[in-house]
């Protein structure tokens, strides 16, 4: 925590820099849980993969929900849109629900976690929410290998990230140039603290009721 706090006060630590060195032990969370790592593995199923799936939409369903009004009222300078992911989940969802007859099963979510407020915590959240793109190279190529019939039917969200992996240097640019004030550099902590939870939670729940049906 002193570190932390000594990052936030220490004027030459850029907002990248210290939103990268504050969320090393989430990340490493995030990419350890059964449900992503599963992504990577060859024996993964297809009722496993539509498992993950559905954590992966129950997340962007939580965060875009703070996330696309919040950006309607604030400056992105050279930064685009944010692009929801949402759409593209549902639809993979449902095309593997109608080949597969897996239920795709969006389930009203309770993390009852903290909202995206502000626009440092919009900020903080966004890196996370882009940086998850950079990941999607190695887990699409994993899948298209060890499932190649989802390519031809259900692979939007992975074709949707692949393309906007490009976008992350735009934001990490942004970043590098911004000065937050005040609170702001803790909020903007707090919006990636966030987003990590979100996710982590999601993919903990649809672990655990993977284990109760079993």
């Amino acid at each position: 925590m002193q570190t932390i706090e000594l990052a936030i006060l220490d004027p030459h630590v850029s907002v990248r820099q210290l939103l990268k060195r504050h969320t090393v032990l989430l990340h490493h969370k995030l990419d350890s849980s059964p449900a992503l790592s599963s992504l990577l593995k060859p024996a993964l199923s297809l009722s496993d993969y539509c498992r993950t799936l559905n954590g992966y939409a129950l997340a962007y369903e939580s965060l875009e929900g703070d996330h696309g009004p919040l950006e309607m009222t604030r400056g992105l300078g050279q930064v685009p849109a944010y692009t929801p992911r949402l759409p593209a989940l549902i639809h993979d969802l449902d095309a593997l629900h109608q080949w597969t007859n897996i239920p795709r099963g969006l389930q009203a979510l309770d993390l009852k976690r903290f909202r995206i407020c502000t626009e440092w915590q919009y900020w903080g959240a966004r890196y996370v929410l882009e940086g998850a793109t950079q990941g999607s190279r190695i887990i699409a190529s994993q899948l298209k290998e060890h499932l190649p019939q989802l390519v031809p039917r259900a692979f939007a969200f992975w074709e949707l990230q692949l393309q906007l992996a490009q976008e992350w240097t735009v934001l990490c640019d942004h970043l590098a140039q911004s000065v937050p004030k005040g609170n702001a550099k803790q909020q903007l902590l707090d919006g990636a603290h966030i987003a990590f939870d979100t996710f982590i939670n999601c993919f903990a729940l649809i672990t655990r009721n993977g284990e109760n049906s079993v």
